[in-house]
């Protein structure tokens, strides 16, 4: 089987988005907001809807919508108000820093736990780890040694953005192709080296 995976890089394998400025933690909490569900005044008009009319229904992410209205944070901002495209990306970035929404802060300090790179791991002179948290997302890595690991699977990754950050994203990558990641193993050398592996 071919397979050609397209990879818009930002909030899929990389949680920074240079293209707006927007770093590691801001990242994090607009994703999260993107993942909690609540509920807001139908009856009121579009024009009227301000940030404080949504209301959470639950004190943890994700999950499938616990009733047919429920919608998540960040899409009441984004489809159900008229807020202007700034003021929802301040709020979604700032999402777990207003007081409103401390319920969820443990997910947020959770999910920052994990996606920091461990004390123990040498990441001195790879500048893309310079932030003490991963560049390109682990979950990644692992799709791509699971791909190879297929016998019958030939694919392909593009990688996509609108930020700076496709010469960043190729030098990790092809660390990692070459079996040099400080990180992650690959599960064979992707660097055209390997004679068994086209």
């Amino acid at each position: 089987m071919k397979l050609c995976i397209h990879f818009d890089i930002n909030k899929t394998i990389l949680l920074i988005d240079s293209s707006i400025g927007r770093g590691f933690e801001a990242s994090l909490s607009s994703l999260l907001s993107e993942c909690v569900w609540g509920k807001f005044p139908q009856d009121l008009p579009k024009s009227d809807r301000k940030e404080i009319d949504w209301e959470p229904i639950s004190s943890h992410a994700g999950g499938p919508p616990p009733f047919e209205e429920a919608v998540t944070y960040g899409t009441y901002l984004e489809d159900f108000t008229c807020l202007s495209k700034a003021e929802r990306r301040k709020l979604k970035c700032g999402f777990v820093e207003n007081p409103r929404f401390n319920s969820f802060r443990p997910s947020f300090e959770d999910l920052l736990g994990s996606l920091k790179i461990p004390s123990h791991a040498d990441t001195s002179g790879f500048h893309f780890l310079g932030t003490g948290y991963y560049h390109i997302l682990p979950s990644f890595f692992e799709l791509i040694n699971y791909l190879v690991e297929q016998d019958d699977v030939d694919f392909r990754i593009v990688f996509r953005t609108f930020g700076q950050d496709t010469a960043v994203i190729a030098e990790e990558f092809n660390l990692f192709c070459e079996n040099k990641h400080p990180l992650f193993a690959c599960s064979r050398k992707l660097d055209g080296s390997d004679p068994s592996f086209p």
